[in-house]
């Protein structure tokens, strides 16, 4: 898993031409009940969540943790989104990510933009832990 997750440090290196953020994100792999959404994998203050069930030989699946990880940069870089356009526009950003990554690897799969603002009841704000809260207040 270390080298997995070392590679895929290297291939947000790659492929934005950024230097890599420091702090990297703490990595926690926990079962799917434990998960901060409904996703395989999620980033929160700091941290990026996997599922446990993750299949680390999956390329459409370490594209996900590519893609949370590519939030941690952005939050390292610019501060948590302060509306729901900029968050948007984080998102394609890490979208975008993923499907360059994802072409680099030869792989079919690509990921589609799954939340709005107006749905964004799963996406806890800073320090908040429950269901239902509004990031952008």
């Amino acid at each position: 898993m270390n080298g997995t997750l070392a590679t895929l440090l290297e291939a947000l290196v790659i492929l934005t031409g950024q230097p890599l953020s420091s702090p990297p994100p703490v990595v926690m792999i926990v079962e799917e009940r434990q998960m901060p959404c409904r996703c395989k994998a999620a980033y929160l203050d700091g941290t990026v969540y996997v599922r446990n069930d993750i299949e680390w030989a999956d390329e459409a699946w370490l594209s996900t943790v590519l893609h949370e990880i590519a939030h941690h940069a952005q939050f390292l870089k610019r501060g948590p989104a302060r509306n729901c356009e900029e968050w948007q526009a984080r998102e394609l950003e890490a979208l975008q990510l993923q499907t360059k990554y994802l072409t680099t690897k030869n792989s079919g799969y690509r990921p589609a933009m799954m939340a709005a603002c107006t749905s964004a009841a799963w996406i806890p704000a800073p320090g908040e832990r429950s269901a239902g809260a509004n990031p952008f207040r």
